[in-house]
């Protein structure tokens, strides 16, 4: 979202329309939930496998929210979104 006649856009354009170099920088950030270390939280969460995917939506929640204060966007992705990205992405 440059002006037009900014320097950036108007070096990088070109080099776009030859090389077809991205125009989009993404970060990807994962998660992990060790149950062992996070017993406390899976069972306050309902325990097993159902409090251990609510730990993992709470942490991935509250890190795209994170990421959002900081001035920049985030998404929390579902299996098929995952999926796309990483074949998108190889």
């Amino acid at each position: 979202h440059l002006p037009q006649q900014s320097v950036a856009r108007l070096s990088y354009g070109p080099l776009q329309d030859q090389t077809g170099a991205p125009a989009l920088r993404m970060t990807w950030v994962a998660v992990k939930l060790d149950p062992e270390l996070c017993r406390e939280a899976i069972e306050a969460r309902g325990g097993g496998l159902e409090g251990a995917q609510r730990c993992l939506v709470r942490v991935a929640d509250h890190v795209a929210s994170r990421i959002t204060g900081a001035g920049f966007q985030a998404a929390v992705l579902d299996q098929d979104e995952l999926n796309s990205a990483v074949a998108t992405s190889a």
